[in-house]
């Protein structure tokens, strides 16, 4: 008489067969099969290139050393709320973004935060978007409300994050932040949250005020207020400002932009990849932290530009990296219209953060402007913000 252990194994065997040989079965949601299958067994799919996506049957309670490592090609996974184990290595060797699908609170939720991996388990996306233009006693910034339309925009064209996006204008630095707490207010540990500012930032000799995001009327929002009160807020936290010095939110300097592999910058990032852990900025006043994805328009000693063109007969200001990351993730504001999505170089309608910022740098660094973007973590291709 077989054993268990044998029965688990043939089990497995025939869910490989099925996703191999019956490609809509990976996607079927219905697929039956043998309620005896509640473990998948050590390298059962292990090297399998073929294999795109998975659903699990909610059977399944354990996930076995390097189960689906090596496949290259996982895009998406559904994973049960009865799968209490899933062992360190099981998604090794998956390039990304590979997005899992899971209950919320669940160990595959958890399994994903702890691993910087991507994830839905009922998320909720939010984005606001400040724009300040009119300021009491610094240079107006018009181009600032292009930019947050072209956000916009930009945000609403992949539907497989739907972000609902809240625009303010002219805000005090107080303003910034009661923006913040409203918008976002209700955030669960599941969900998203994108704070997009476009105006000015501070430049300080003082670290801890360099970057600073400024209100209309010079009052400030410091990295470290910033984190104070998006802490409170649970979830993935992503930051994006196009605004002089923003470098500085993520306590990048200029050293740090010519040398992204400095001993600060990748010693948090080995961290951030690889366990999870919480991590701290050096003084804890930057958002260079565990759950914050930062992308910032220039280094911390460095300008951020704003460009005037003319569309349609009419002169249109805009900021350059703004429009730069547009661009990249598919949407033209000079032309206003969308385009093909430059930074999915592979075509797979995800856009991770490390791609936006790459093809967002290149695009700058196109223009001769002497500004170059900064991103935190550095290499994140694990997760997908941006998903058609």
């Amino acid at each position: 008489m077989p054993n268990r252990r044998n029965i688990r194994r043939v089990c497995a065997a025939l869910l490989l067969w099925l996703l191999l040989e019956c490609p809509l079965a990976a996607y079927c949601e219905g697929l039956t099969l043998p309620s005896s299958l509640s473990v998948i067994e050590e390298e059962a799919f292990a090297g399998n290139s073929s294999l795109t996506a998975a659903v699990l049957p909610d059977t399944v309670r354990e996930i076995g050393p390097r189960a689906f490592a090596g496949c290259v090609n996982l895009l998406s996974i559904r994973i049960p709320a009865a799968t209490e184990i899933i062992a360190p290595d099981a998604l090794d060797g998956i390039p990304g973004p590979l997005l899992i699908s899971a209950p919320p609170g669940s160990a595959a939720m958890r399994f994903a935060l702890n691993n910087g991996l991507d994830f839905q388990a009922d998320t909720v996306y939010r984005a606001l978007i400040i724009a300040n233009a009119g300021y009491t006693d610094l240079a107006e910034l018009p181009g600032t409300l292009t930019d947050a339309e072209s956000v916009s925009a930009m945000l609403a064209s992949f539907p497989g994050t739907d972000y609902s996006v809240t625009v303010c204008r002219d805000q005090t630095a107080e303003g910034i932040l009661s923006c913040i707490r409203g918008v976002f207010a209700g955030a669960q540990a599941q969900d998203v949250s994108l704070l997009y500012y476009s105006g000015h930032g501070k430049r300080s000799s003082d670290a801890s005020v360099n970057g600073a995001l400024v209100g209309i009327d010079g009052s400030l929002v410091t990295a470290a207020a910033l984190r104070a009160c998006r802490d409170e807020l649970p979830g993935r936290k992503i930051v994006i400002a196009d605004a002089c010095y923003s470098g500085g939110l993520i306590g990048r300097s200029a050293d740090a932009a010519a040398n992204a592999g400095d001993a600060f910058v990748s010693g948090f990032i080995s961290e951030f990849v690889g366990s999870g852990a919480a991590l701290r900025g050096r003084s804890g006043d930057n958002l260079a932290d565990n759950g914050y994805y930062v992308m910032a328009a220039a280094h911390s000693s460095e300008e951020s530009y704003e460009y005037t063109d003319r569309i349609n007969g009419v002169s249109v200001c805009y900021g350059i990296f703004s429009w730069a990351l547009c661009l990249g993730c598919g949407y033209d504001l000079v032309k206003q219209a969308y385009t093909s999505a430059a930074a999915d170089q592979d075509g797979n309608g995800v856009i991770s953060i490390q791609e936006a910022y790459a093809e967002a740098l290149r695009n700058v660094l196109k223009t001769g402007a002497a500004q170059s973007a900064q991103v935190w973590p550095a290499q994140c291709v694990r997760f997908g913000f941006l998903r058609k």
